[in-house]
C-alpha cells in the first residue's frame, strides 16, 4: 500500500494556521484521525491544538487511531497520541491498533454486552478502563 501524502495541504498545517473556534461555532461533534499527526510534527500538533479547541468548545470528540506502520513507528505513534487521549471521548480503533500504538491487550473474554475490557494503563493520559465490541470496533473511553 502506498501512503503518498508528502508535501499534501494537511501535511503542512501548522498550529494557529485555523482559526478552531469559529470552525467549531455551532458544531455538536468533532472527528479526526491519527493519520493526519502522523504525516508531520506540525500536523500533530496542529491536531492537538484542534482537539483542545474542541473540548473547550464543549463538543464531543472522537478518534479514529487508524495506526499506519508506513506513516510512523508505533514508539512515535504512543509518544504523539498518548497525550492526545486525554481530550478524546470516543476512541475507534481496532484491537490490533490499540495494542500496537499503547501496549494495551484485553483481559478476559466479553461481557453480557458483548464487549470487552481493558485494562487501565500506566499513566492518567492513556485510555483507561476501554471497553470494545470488536463487531463495531468502537471502543468507548468512561
Amino acid at each position: 500500500m502506498l501512503y503518498d501524502r508528502a508535501h499534501s495541504a494537511i501535511s503542512a498545517i501548522k498550529p494557529g494556521d485555523v482559526d478552531w473556534a469559529k470552525v467549531m461555532q455551532g458544531a455538536k461533534w468533532f472527528h479526526t484521525s491519527g493519520i493526519t499527526p502522523a504525516l508531520s510534527d506540525s500536523a500533530a500538533e496542529a491536531t492537538r491544538e484542534a482537539l483542545v479547541a474542541a473540548k473547550k468548545a464543549g463538543l464531543t470528540v472522537s478518534y479514529d487511531l487508524n495506526y499506519r506502520g508506513k506513516l510512523w513507528s508505533p514508539e512515535k505513534a504512543q509518544a504523539v497520541q498518548e497525550p492526545l487521549m486525554e481530550y478524546v471521548d470516543v476512541l475507534i480503533t481496532t484491537e490490533e491498533d490499540t495494542n500496537v500504538v499503547f501496549k494495551i491487550k484485553a483481559e478476559g473474554k466479553t461481557d453480557e454486552k458483548g464487549l470487552r475490557k481493558f485494562p487501565p494503563n500506566r499513566t492518567s493520559r492513556s485510555p483507561k478502563g476501554l471497553q470494545t465490541n470488536s463487531s463495531s470496533r468502537l471502543w468507548r473511553l468512561p
